[in-house]
This record gives C-alpha cells, structure tokens and sequence, in this order.
C-alpha cells in the first residue's frame, strides 16, 4: 500500500490486535532494490501473551510519511483441530478442558470400509446397492437399512398423487464405500452411489400421466458416522436435483412387523395406527408428520428415526418398513384431477420454487433399541442429536469461581422446551411427556427452584418450591426467582 491506503491499515492495529488477530511479534525488513517496504506480522497461538501493537502503529506511521509502497503481510498461527471425548457433560451445565502432552487415551471407535463399530452398535456395509445392518450387543439386528427409493409425483404442493404410470428406482447402478475417519473417538465411511433418475413427469395442470423416457445419472453421497459413546448412527445424504416431478424416500426394514408408529409433535407423542382416515374428495393416504423423531416399535423392539427437518414418514409394507420423505418435487400449487385427489385444493397456478432444484443436504440419526420410544428415551436422544454442545474457549478469568464442572439448572419429570432469561428471572418452560400424571422437580445451583407460576401474558397464577404436580401432557411455564 501507499499514500491513503495506510488511513484505513492503521485503523487495524488496535491495542494487542492487528487485522482482528493477537500480534506475538512483528518485523521490518530494509527495503528491497525496487524501494519496497515489507512488515511482517506474526499471530499468537491460542492461548498465547500478546504484545501491544503501539510500535507497530508508530513504524506504519513512519513509512506513510515517506511516500513510499509497504507491503504488510500477516501470518497466522498454525491451529489443529482435535476431536476428543468430553465424557458425561451435566445437562444445563459446563464441564472443562485442557490440552496436555501425551499419548490420547484409547478410543471405542473403529471403521474399515466393511463397517463401523462402537460399545455399543455395530454398522455393517453392503457394497453391493449402498444398504446398511445395524446390530446391537443384545443382538437385535435390522438390514437393509437406507435404501432409497425414487418415485414420480403428479401430485402439488397440497398433496402428493403418483402419475397414472410410474417408474420406480430402488437400486443404484453402481456403488462405492470409502473410510474417510477410521477412529477411535469418531468414525465415518462415504458411500457414493450412482443413480438413473427420469428427467420429468409429463402432464399439465389437471393430471400426470407418466415419466418421461429421458434420464441422467445422479451422484447421491451418503457418510455414515458413529461417536463414542453414542447409541445411534449419523446419516448424512447429499445429491444435486436437477430432477422434477418427483419424490425421493429412504426406507428402513424394522427389526419386527408393527401395528402403528409413535410421533413426536408439539409438546406430545402422538401414536398412529397403519391406516389414515379419508374421505369422498381426498385418498386415506398413511403419510404423518413428526417433529424430531419417529418410532416404529411392537413393544418387545423397534427403530426410530431421528431428524432435522424431515416432518414426512410412513409406516409401509404392511407394518415392516418405515419410509422418511427427503425430498418433494412439484410443479403446481395445486391440480385438479390427480389420482388421490380428484379435486383442486386451490389455485391452478404453474410453480418454478417447489421443484426444490439444486443441491441438498439432508440429516438424520438411525436408533435400533428394545422396548417401545420411552425405554429408548428418544426425547434424550433427540437433544443429543439435535442440541449440540456449545464450545466456548475460556481462559483466566480474574476471581473466577466456578468449578470445573458443574450444573446450573436440573429438570426431572418433564420435558423442557424453553429456557431464557428475562428481567432478572430465569423463564423455563416443562410439559409432562406422559399419558398419566407426575411431579417435576427443578433445581438450580443444586437447590431446590422457587418460583411462580404464570399464564401466556405473565400473569401469576400459583407458587411454587422445588417441585409441581403436572397432569398428563401439559405444558406449565416458570418463572424462577
């Protein structure tokens, strides 16, 4: 730089920061031949001392005055990213860390690309059409898992409605399985598999009749990923969908033929039998919606699906599989013959938006466990899954008190779907996930809560201390003092 360049470069040094990094060191070399200046400028490492950038601003100043072009270059610390087990962290808590020199403890986590394994799954791979088994140390086994199926759809954006001829994909033209982390804290394996997809459906406003003959080739990556300590398997599915009219299903054998499926939806569990109410204007089709997890279970065992975002599933096959929508592609706000449906559900208009073009990433989470969703406690797994831990770097803090590790707030007996504060207070929100009536219990700072309780607008309407009666399904918000 030169000349008025340097008003703004000076504005980067501040205190012990340049360009928004700690300065560990800085350096002037003497000019070269054609009279350029270099200043170099060194990064800290994390957790390092900086220096004071005062002298740094002073030399800067001094080769502005001179007219003269600068060149500054800024070197960053090399950082490494580790991946390491934390262990049990408290819920609503804080537990915390170190690096220390040393060989890593041993891990619980391997992968080859036959299959990943931890204390307690084990995942095995079919090369042949990209299917997964999942089996666990009791010996509960399911196979077959992940397999996607692509399907036409004439339907809109009310409801989905096969074309009159459909042509239906389950099985991919090749397939590849790639180790990409072999362990011992996290494992991941790559499955890349190639697909021949029709183009379209053909049809107008009123109906679709069939797919077309043209094709392409699509690429579907799929990374399958197991953590220590963890009793579910990461999926991760990622395509590019230059498709259209189309719907796009992964379907999941279950360990044993169920009579229904259990939801989670807002503050319940909803469970649904294998068939839908309909009527004369509209097909009974079984497709539901879920908020986080799914379970398929006939009490003695089960799978449950756990997932962002993906509201759609279905229990098929007469009770023996569970399919979870990806991926909707229509046209039309809506159609006025379609075969599930054979009148309009709202305006006839053409759409460009829901055909959902380009690339997606979808994510979900595969539970096998015994009993039904409450032994698998999938309102706890859900959390895990979906509610990371936060990662704050800390660092001498003066007159800091807090332990290593500790908790803030400790809630049993209910679900809870807020925490916030507000004006001074701590605003918790618990629902009671359960068909017959408890007491929940807070805590906070390991003592029992004391509080009121208060209606939509704030308003109190009892007290309490430590704990509350709730009855089955309800939601009470708390103010704690």
């Amino acid at each position: 730089m030169s000349g008025d360049d340097f008003s703004w470069v000076l504005d980067l040094a501040n205190g012990t920061e340049f360009a928004g990094s700690q300065v560990a060191s800085f350096e002037i070399t003497p000019p070269t031949s054609d009279g350029m200046h270099e200043v170099c400028v060194h990064a800290t490492s994390p957790g390092a001392t900086a220096i004071d950038v005062g002298p740094l601003r002073e030399h800067l100043v001094a080769l502005a005055s001179t007219g003269e072009s600068v060149l500054i270059r800024l070197f960053l610390a090399p950082v490494s990213t580790v991946v390491f087990d934390p262990g049990e962290v408290p819920g609503y808590g804080w537990a915390t860390f170190r690096p220390a020199e040393g060989a890593s403890p041993p891990g619980t986590v391997a992968a080859t690309t036959a299959g990943l394994g931890n204390e307690h799954l084990r995942v095995t791979v079919d090369a042949s059409d990209g299917t997964f088994a999942v089996a666990i140390n009791d010996g509960l086994t399911a196979s077959g898992l992940g397999r996607l199926v692509e399907g036409g759809d004439g339907g809109d954006t009310y409801n989905y409605s096969p074309p009159v001829e459909d042509r239906v994909v389950d099985r991919p033209d090749s397939v590849a399985v790639t180790t990409l982390e072999s362990g011992p804290i996290r494992a991941r394996l790559q499955i890349d598999s190639t697909y021949t997809w029709p183009l379209c459906a053909i049809g107008d406003q009123h109906h679709c009749t069939h797919r077309s003959a043209e094709a392409e080739s699509v690429d579907v990556r799929t990374t399958l990923e197991l953590r220590s300590g963890e009793r579910f398997l990461r999926v991760r599915t990622e395509f590019d969908n230059r498709f259209r009219d189309h719907r796009l299903r992964v379907h999941f054998p279950l360990p044993a033929r169920v009579g229904g499926s259990d939801a989670e939806c807002a503050f319940a569990v909803v469970h649904r039998a294998l068939t839908a109410e309909g009527g004369p204007h509209e097909h009974p089709l079984p497709t539901f919606p879920s908020r986080r997890f799914v379970d398929a279970s006939d009490g003695r065992s089960g799978l449950a699906l756990l997932h962002d975002g993906l509201l759609e599933y279905e229990v098929v096959g007469d009770g023996t599989e569970i399919a979870l929508t990806l991926l909707r592609a229509t046209g039309y706000l809506s159609r006025s013959g379609l075969a599930l449906r054979p009148l309009p559900a709202g305006p006839l208009d053409p759409l460009e938006g829901p055909q959902l073009q380009g690339h997606h990433a979808v994510e979900y989470a595969v539970l096998l466990h015994r009993g039904d969703w409450r032994d698998a406690d999938l309102y706890a797994r859900a959390d895990e899954l979906l509610v990371p831990l936060e990662r704050v770097r800390g660092g001498g803090v003066s007159g800091a008190t807090l332990p290593q590790v500790g908790r803030g707030l400790r809630v049993t007996g209910a679900e809870v779907s807020t925490v916030r504060r507000e004006e001074g207070h701590l605003l918790v929100r618990v629902f009671r996930s359960d068909a017959a009536p408890g007491i929940a219990r807070i805590e906070v700072g390991g003592a029992p809560a004391r509080g009121a309780v208060i209606d939509l607008r704030g308003n109190e309407i009892t007290g309490f201390s430590g704990e509350i009666e709730l009855c089955p399904w309800q939601i009470v918000t708390l103010r704690i003092d």
